[in-house]
């Protein structure tokens, strides 16, 4: 996830819980153990960031202090750095905690492919980009309104408000006189001259020429392109592959792409044949098999052969993947919200748990994290409350282990809720499985 740490003035939210609509969780996350802080984030490039004292640092995956809190911010560790905030200013230190650029600067970003994009504010409206490497070097000069990280070796700059992109030398490789420059996708960009895009190449070179009314990116090697009020489907070439007759269109996505002839949604394969009728207000791309459709503003749940897996009859839902939580799907239950309130259908649609709670995890270890107003606990599959809801935050660290929050004290439960007793820090296991954090926002 891509974060910007400025001086002393941004705010980053030290808990580890990442929520679909601010209320899903959307990732599970490898979380130390430790009572001896009063925030921990999850685990990243083998270090997790903590809070203590309103000051930040780093503990390792046993929970032993490896970067004492010193820090007003600090984000996670990334290719083997991470950004810190002092008096300063903002600027790096690599996992020793030693210095890697000073923090002189207003503003840094995470380093990408070896080069992270800084910021020098040099007046009150005056704020320029550039790059610095990994030794602390500017090695492209502060002097771009705006930079993106590195990304296949070209960095994205604006200057003079013109887009163009500069390889890690500095050398001006796609030249700086566009509107607009999205980021590459499958080896091609899209750029905009006025009010007409067209495609470059990883070379700087124009691959299609600059007249499309409007365009998305290259997904399964076709884009998805606007000319006289109609969309259509073109390849790298520029080649007509889907004749230009729809209302909109969307980029293709395992084979199937949402497109409109009218109001209504369907779906098209790569021949321009529809394989899914327009029976919908709105549909998703699928990815790894499903795609969330909606009617009347109700969302369900359906597969490539257009069978539906969950009704539309939900204000939102989620379903959980092995990785994430839009990834290869499970066959867990699936996260749905009603009327403010989320509860659990299977991957039939049959509903298992009635929308009820303020918040809810997806299952892991077969229980799931719930809150019910300012409290939180845990449930099973069947809806049966397991773990009482009377805490103030819970965090699944594996299995059998679970953080609680209790009156603003911290202590370890298993599944059945009694007191775990960690051994001593300095021989504590480094834990190996996911953890799920499920947190209140105060």
């Amino acid at each position: 996830m891509r974060m910007i740490l400025k001086k002393l003035t941004l705010v980053i939210a030290a808990s580890s819980v990442s929520m679909l609509s601010q209320n899903v969780l959307a990732k599970d996350c490898i979380k130390p153990p430790s009572n001896s802080y009063d925030d921990i984030s999850c685990l990243y490039d083998g270090l997790a960031r903590v809070k203590q004292d309103l000051m930040y640092g780093y503990i390792d995956g046993e929970g032993l202090e490896v970067i004492k809190p010193q820090y007003l911010r600090a984000g996670d560790f990334y290719e083997g750095y991470a950004q810190i905030s002092t008096d300063q200013g903002s600027g790096f230190i690599d996992k020793t905690g030693k210095i890697i650029v000073a923090p002189t600067y207003e503003e840094v970003d995470i380093f990408s492919e070896g080069l992270a994009v800084v910021v020098r504010k040099f007046s009150i409206f005056d704020y320029r980009r550039g790059y610095v490497n990994t030794l602390g070097q500017e090695i492209i000069p502060t002097e771009y309104q705006s930079a993106q990280y590195f990304k296949h070796g070209l960095g994205v700059v604006k200057q003079n408000g013109k887009w163009g992109a500069l390889d890690q030398s500095g050398k001006v490789i796609i030249p700086i006189e566009y509107d607009d420059i999205e980021s590459f996708s499958e080896g091609m960009a899209r750029i905009r001259k006025g009010l007409k895009y067209g495609f470059i190449d990883e070379t700087g070179k124009i691959a299609i020429p600059i007249h499309y009314r409007s365009a998305r990116d290259f997904s399964d090697e076709f884009a998805a392109v606007e000319k006289d009020g109609k969309w259509g489907f073109i390849d790298k070439n520029g080649t007509e592959v889907v004749p230009f007759k729809y209302d909109w269109a969307y980029s293709f996505s395992e084979g199937l792409a949402p497109v409109s002839l009218g109001d209504n949604v369907g779906y098209i394969n790569k021949m321009g044949t529809t394989v899914i009728p327009s029976n919908y207000d709105r549909a998703d791309p699928f990815e790894h098999g499903f795609a969330r459709v909606w009617q009347s503003d109700k969302v369900g749940l359906i597969d490539l052969n257009g069978k539906i897996i969950v009704p539309t009859l939900y204000d939102e839902l989620w379903y959980k993947t092995e990785n994430t939580s839009l990834s290869l799907p499970t066959k867990e239950p699936v996260i749905v919200k009603k009327n403010d309130k989320y509860g659990f259908v299977d991957i039939g649609g049959t509903l298992i748990v009635t929308p009820q709670y303020n918040l809810v995890s997806h299952f892991w270890y077969e229980i799931a994290s719930v809150r019910l107003n300012d409290k939180a606990g845990f449930i099973n599959k069947k809806g049966k409350v397991i773990i009482p809801i009377i805490y103030d935050s819970v965090t699944q660290i594996s299995e059998n282990l679970i953080r609680v929050k209790l009156n603003g004290e911290y202590d370890f439960i298993d599944r059945t809720g009694k007191t775990v007793h960690l051994p001593p820090f300095h021989e504590a296991r480094s834990f190996s499985e996911s953890s799920i954090s499920f947190k209140s926002n105060d």
